[in-house]
């Protein structure tokens, strides 16, 4: 009888280390990507931040795909500022799906229509852009060569540029810096010969 009630003892201290893992994977998943990517903020000359909450929620808003998202759930924030160009790496739960790295950009000298740029399918959130000029060939031939594609939308002077549901390791992330910013140079020409501004 003693041995039965052992064993028995046994099997649920068993199942409870089992659980009891399951339960805690993500929060040690998190953490450690976290640290993966705090120390490769350096090498991308970058700033970290733990989460997105000085990111002007208000304003991104108006970004076609993002809507009502609460910056403080965008987490590993890596934020570099270039000439013109603010750029946002960070972590997004986006709600039913899974995690995904997304770049937030946020242009001071080009102002975009409302678009969503999806498998190489445009779309305008106004029927006034809707013969608009802004995905040139360039750009089109340089989604088609990527192995997993690119999601695109902009609205006002903000762009995001993402692969759903793919987070992007630490190891990875300055050739997706470096997409996201081809794609933005390629973006922001078209859109100043659409205007006919000085680049």
């Amino acid at each position: 009888m003693t041995l039965g009630w052992l064993a028995l003892l046994g099997g649920l201290l068993a199942l409870a280390v089992i659980i009891a893992g399951i339960l805690l994977a993500p929060m040690l998943f998190r953490r450690r990507r976290a640290r993966r990517l705090a120390s490769s903020a350096a090498r991308l000359r970058c700033h970290y931040l733990p989460d997105g909450r000085r990111l002007p929620a208000e304003e991104l808003k108006s970004l076609p795909g993002f809507g009502e998202v609460q910056t403080t759930t965008l987490t590993n924030l890596l934020h570099r500022r270039d000439l013109d160009l603010a750029t946002y790496l960070c972590d997004w739960p986006a709600p039913g799906r899974k995690l995904q790295t997304i770049a937030l950009l946020h242009f001071d000298s080009v102002t975009f229509p409302a678009f969503v740029l999806d498998h190489n399918q445009l779309r305008f959130h106004d029927a006034a852009h809707a013969t608009s000029e802004i995905v040139n060939l360039e750009l089109l031939r340089f989604l088609e060569r990527q192995i997993l594609p690119l999601s695109i939308s902009a609205s006002g002077r903000w762009m995001m540029i993402y692969r759903e549901g793919r987070p992007i390791q630490p190891e990875e992330l300055s050739v997706f810096l470096g997409e996201v910013h081809s794609i933005a140079s390629m973006m922001k020409r078209s859109v100043l010969v659409e205007t006919q501004l000085p680049e």
